[in-house]
């Protein structure tokens, strides 16, 4: 089964809690939906690598989009690997970054994966310490996105991203409230939304539970979701 969860920044309680409960074994599948946060110090600490070291020694895999609040440096020097019909970045067998723009196919279901966002808060922040730039695609990160789509005739099962569609926003009240800044990657992914056919998008980023289900799309924090 695949499971997907909203933000947890450097916190794993959600994931170790709700394993007892869903029965995670080695053929399960956990996906953050960005802001996962694990990398996060220029350089490893103690506390991050004992998280790394938890996390391959669970039967499941835990795999994630990146978000805003990441550390993108570090993230960008793990080696890219071949994965499950994608490319990825591999910090060990359990544990796996879903890059920007690629398909990747588990579990017999095409998932599109799309990370980064618009902190709103980042005029507080220091860059390259607690804020990068990359939280924002590139140009070769948005061309990706097209070529890896144009593949399968832009068809997929599931969309899992940090930031939703610009179109939706308005329908999750709490959006209209507080993320008011334009946001190019809401933007973009809006015109992928417009183009993609698939049967559910999920995203986090908002620190809200939310669905839309005439939308096909669920704003995830602390839920966890399967793709079914």
């Amino acid at each position: 089964m695949i499971y997907v969860t909203g933000d947890i920044h450097g916190d794993i309680s959600r994931i170790n809690v709700k394993r007892f409960r869903y029965h995670w074994g080695e053929n399960d599948f956990v996906i953050i939906a960005g802001d996962c946060g694990l990398l996060w110090d220029n350089k490893p600490t103690p506390k991050e690598l004992s998280l790394y070291n938890w996390l391959a020694n669970q039967q499941f895999t835990t795999l994630f989009v990146d978000g805003n609040h990441e550390n993108f440096t570090r993230i960008k020097a793990l080696p890219v690997v071949d994965y499950m019909s994608g490319k990825a970045h591999k910090i060990n067998d359990k544990f796996y970054h879903l890059m920007r723009g690629e398909v990747y196919t588990i579990q017999d279901k095409k998932i599109f994966t799309f990370g980064g966002g618009t902190s709103i808060d980042k005029d507080l922040r220091t860059s390259f310490i607690s804020w990068w730039p990359d939280e924002v695609f590139n140009e070769e990160e948005k061309q990706n996105a097209y070529n890896n789509l144009e593949k399968v005739n832009y068809e997929v099962d599931y969309v899992i991203t940090h930031s939703g569609p610009k179109s939706v926003m308005p329908d999750f009240p709490l959006h209209m409230k507080i993320y008011k800044k334009p946001c190019p990657v809401e933007k973009f992914l809006d015109e992928l939304y417009k183009k993609i056919k698939f049967k559910y998008w999920f995203f986090g980023h908002y620190h809200y539970n939310c669905d839309d289900e005439p939308a096909k799309c669920y704003m995830l924090y602390t839920q966890i979701k399967t793709l079914e």
